[in-house]
């Protein structure tokens, strides 16, 4: 019979000591997301670049074009969350005002005369045009001063969700699906917004749906998917 102890300062692993044992791993961690149920080498696949500032994008994220630049962002879906990350919430009410606030980490989605939107649970979207992003006092905080103040009735507000994203689109909620990111992709934070060089789905191809990111069903309707059981067909 084994004479070890099992108790507070002794492991069966012959560790002694008060403190769990801690593995530590370096450097970031992917787990391997399976996007494609066709075969990858038959979808019509191009290359684009996409902005800056939206940090690690997971494969099988909705993208759609920046008006402005013409390069990708991410699809903002119809139902607000915070989770969405092309979404930047506001920390500060905008109503009929130039002015709000933002959380620093989202300072490099937007530059100076960026085109964007603010919208919030009512349901309504007014475009705006950046003039100005400014530090508050401790830095936490950005001020974002748009050329002209905003005249939705109501106005935009932290307690329905109030937030904003580049204009993407040429009606309606201004952000329209275009393509789906082919692999996870790199495109800094708000220190270093350099922004990446992609592969996207285009169509004739077979997606998992759960692998998919902000596909909800407008976008598959711009996209021309048609879900199938756990797959999303791209005719």
């Amino acid at each position: 019979m084994s004479d070890k102890i099992i108790g507070l300062n002794v492991t069966t692993a012959g560790i002694g000591g008060d403190l769990p044992q801690v593995n530590h791993v370096m450097g970031p961690q992917f787990r391997e997301k399976r996007l494609f149920f066709s075969e990858p080498e038959i979808a019509l696949i191009i290359q684009k670049n996409v902005r800056g500032g939206y940090g690690d994008l997971e494969a099988g994220t909705v993208m759609a074009v920046e008006t402005l630049t013409g390069f990708l962002v991410p699809y903002i879906p119809d139902t607000i969350s915070a989770a969405d990350v092309g979404r930047i919430m506001l920390v500060s009410d905008n109503v009929t005002a130039t002015t709000f606030k933002i959380w620093k980490e989202d300072i490099g989605k937007l530059d100076v005369d960026s085109a964007i939107v603010l919208t919030d649970s009512d349901g309504a979207y007014e475009e705006g045009v950046v003039a100005s992003i400014v530090a508050d006092a401790g830095g936490r905080t950005y001020t974002v001063t748009l050329d002209d103040a905003t005249t939705t009735v109501g106005g935009f507000t932290v307690a329905k969700s109030a937030c904003c994203y580049l204009t993407a689109g040429a009606s309606g909620k201004f952000s329209t699906a275009k393509y789906v990111l082919d692999q996870h992709l790199s495109t800094g934070d708000y220190t270093n917004p350099n922004g990446a060089h992609t592969s996207v789905v285009v169509s004739n191809a077979i997606l998992y749906k759960d692998a998919m990111v902000g596909a909800d069903a407008t976008a598959l309707t711009a996209l021309s998917g048609v879900i199938d059981g756990p797959y999303v067909i791209l005719k």
